[in-house]
């Protein structure tokens, strides 16, 4: 192949890559990240509801030593550390745990903790992700807006998990895994 037709395969090819963002390749990472992101906390919201459903009533307080989290506990204290970790991108302070912990308390906080994380979330821009500081204080300054939604997934699961063990040794079967 001489000069000339390399040039011009080069050129064809440049082209094409132009055509990449307009047939849907070259999505921002922003766009990738975050709409991945939220298909699966709105799929942990709706296990994670399944599960608090799974306990009844009389054993939400359940902990399996006195040095454990109740059953209840495990889930609200999970939803504050959500919006802890994701309030501070619109600014704002993490919602307050319900004074009392009953099913029916649990349950409502934990949807609006949900929702309202999920609201931010859908905001959230690139240069919020790659941005440090979004908490102003001294060890959080250096996490990035990505790793604090991170944070907030797998601190969910963890919490989650603990919860489906406590089922688990009340001899209730826990809801079939979804992700």
């Amino acid at each position: 192949m001489n000069r000339k037709e390399s040039l011009t395969k080069i050129a064809a090819g440049a082209g094409l890559l132009t055509a990449l963002p307009v047939a849907g390749w070259g999505r921002s990472h922003t766009a990738d990240f975050t709409s991945d992101f939220l298909r699966r906390w709105e799929t942990s919201k709706g296990y994670t509801l399944k599960v608090l459903d799974k306990m009844p009533e009389e054993h939400f307080s359940f902990a399996p030593t006195p040095e454990q989290m109740g059953f209840g506990k495990q889930l609200t204290h999970m939803a504050f550390w959500n919006s802890f970790y994701i309030a501070p991108f619109e600014g704002k302070k993490a919602m307050s745990e319900p004074k009392e912990i009953t099913k029916a308390a649990a349950r409502a906080y934990i949807e609006e903790n949900f929702d309202y994380c999920t609201s931010v979330i859908k905001k959230i821009s690139s240069s919020d992700l790659d941005r440090e500081g979004i908490i102003d204080e001294n060890y959080w300054r250096e996490h990035t807006g990505t790793d604090l939604l991170l944070r907030a997934f797998a601190h969910t699961s963890h919490h989650r998990a603990e919860a489906i063990v406590y089922l688990r040794l009340k001899g209730i079967e826990p809801p079939f895994f979804e992700f």
